[in-house]
């Protein structure tokens, strides 16, 4: 997912996004940001840029100028994209400000309940927070979800407080992550898999620019392990087990929040008004209560005397089920109407020379692949979704 500012002036969010569809990259995965749109007027947002300085030692230094990035939230996680995806990657550049770390941690746990592989890019940049113990709060907050890490040497100590790579990368194994992937500039990369490791040695080139040089090795990885034939077992069957247990319990405990009422009382109302939230004089659910932003769930033991002992991260989750249930709801609604969609069979001779609407790059490529029904239109390469709503208003006359 990238997020652009979308005001219309030279080198700006809209410029960007026009490269990124000329280089076969779907715009339908970028957040364009628009005045009164994904944020209100008034935060209206740049497009972040960073500014790359080399050092004549080779050494780089990074400025950013933040700015829409910050701005993505849980609503605008495409959930239809990772039901449809193998593998989520994300860096965390998106946890050091703003709605973007909420929106992260929603899609990495959406991914990891689902069973998809998420794979995890430190990629510490220090100007970016306000010191070194938030960024190693923050940098360690994703690893429970992860698949595989990978790292620079640098940034091995961050996350697991050892500069050796044998004991660093233990201690992310025994995390639950399966593939650990240390890169050692031009010495290669370091790995542990399934308590094996290794040293694979770089390849001798002429280096010209080394920006983007680990996210290049990090997605061919990637890509090489999405090409496995087998099952790519970077999600074991105990993980997947134990996470379906975790979520059986969540979802019993909101169930109970559901059906378990809360009396008027002073003491209620004194609560409320010292939390800053409105009165409940005739009483409500507990689960009401919680889905209020003022009150957390540790808020409401109080008035919770039959609350089971609960595992923290089971307890974390029903809070955070229940205060983005609105998110999620609409999120499904939209993968079961993609799916709805999707199903819905092309006629064989059907001329998409003749369809108002397409682009002639999508006329030609239908002409020539003969997509048999929407699903399979949508993901022909020069395919745009403005493309499918054309076709969907075609068939529907």
């Amino acid at each position: 997912m990238v997020t652009i500012n979308g005001s219309p002036t030279p080198a700006d969010g809209q410029t960007l996004a026009a490269y990124l569809t000329q280089a076969g990259y779907d715009p339908a995965r970028v957040a364009v940001e628009r005045n009164g749109d994904i944020v209100p007027k008034a935060q209206y947002s740049a497009t972040t840029l960073a500014v790359v300085t080399v050092a004549p030692s080779g050494e780089r230094s990074f400025r950013f100028m933040r700015g829409a990035d910050c701005n993505l939230s849980p609503d605008e996680v495409d959930v239809r994209q990772l039901e449809g995806s193998k593998v989520l990657h994300f860096g965390s550049v998106s946890l050091t400000a703003g709605m973007s770390r909420s929106a992260t941690i929603f899609a990495a746990r959406r991914a990891h309940k689902t069973g998809k592989l998420v794979s995890y890019d430190p990629n510490y940049r220090p100007s970016l927070w306000r010191g070194r113990e938030e960024a190693m709060q923050w940098l360690q907050i994703p690893l429970p979800l992860a698949g595989l890490v990978k790292m620079s040497q640098e940034e091995l100590p961050l996350l697991t407080g050892s500069e050796d790579l044998e004991r660093g990368s233990q201690i992310l194994e025994d995390m639950g992550i399966r593939l650990v992937v240390v890169t050692l500039g031009d010495r290669g990369a370091f790995y542990r898999w399934r308590g094996r490791t290794g040293l694979v040695p770089g390849v001798d080139v002429e280096a010209v620019d080394t920006n983007g040089a680990g996210d290049t090795f990090l997605g061919a990885l990637l890509y090489r392990l999405t090409r496995r034939g087998d099952d790519i077992g970077l999600v074991p069957e105990a993980r997947l087990r134990a996470v379906e247990a975790k979520y059986d319990a969540v979802a019993r405990e909101i169930a109970r929040l559901t059906h378990t009422g809360v009396s008027p009382s002073p003491a209620l109302a004194a609560f409320l008004a010292e939390k800053g939230t409105a009165d409940a004089p005739d009483g409500c659910p507990l689960v009401a209560l919680l889905r209020r932003p003022q009150l957390t769930y540790a808020d409401l033991a109080p008035f919770d005397p039959d609350r089971p002992d609960l595992p923290a991260d089971v307890a974390e989750q029903v809070e955070i089920s229940v205060k983005y249930e609105g998110y999620i709801q609409r999120q499904q609604k939209q993968v079961e109407d993609f799916r709805k969609m999707e199903r819905r069979r092309l006629p064989p001779d059907l001329d998409y020379s003749s369809i108002q609407g397409l682009r002639l790059e999508a006329r030609e490529k239908l002409n020539a692949v003969r997509p048999a029904d929407l699903g399979q239109a949508s993901r022909i390469s020069g395919v745009s979704p403005a493309d499918v709503t054309a076709l969907m208003i075609y068939l529907e006359r």
